[in-house]
């Protein structure tokens, strides 16, 4: 793994919402170009995530058009919406798993 996708790694598990968290379950890759290298995957059970080789079969797959557009996207910054519109952010697989990757890395929120 090149040092970009452990980087992101980092940041990506630095800020994972434990709310979010015990909800889901599958196997999830991130993209970030047409380069094969250029991705992450990781699997959620039962509370538990686990970064995953990233060529391994996964239950959906999201495209963004660069690396910065998806941190942006991921911790909140970059509206997902507006990228969606663009053709900077897209999904291939179960689509019902958009919404909650929106929050799977930002703050939790009390009520």
């Amino acid at each position: 793994m090149d040092a970009a996708c452990s980087e992101i790694q980092e940041q990506l598990e630095a800020r994972l919402n434990p709310q979010v968290l015990h909800s889901l379950h599958g196997r999830v890759r991130l993209c970030w170009s047409s380069a094969a290298t250029d991705a992450v995957a990781f699997s959620l059970q039962h509370g538990t995530f686990r970064w995953q080789d990233a060529a391994a079969s996964t239950d959906v797959t999201f495209y963004f058009e660069s690396q910065p557009l998806m941190l942006g996207i991921l911790l909140g910054s970059e509206d997902p919406i507006a990228a969606f519109m663009r053709g900077s952010f897209r999904s291939s697989g179960y689509l019902l798993w958009t919404f909650p990757l929106l929050t799977l890395f930002r703050e939790a929120t009390s009520r």
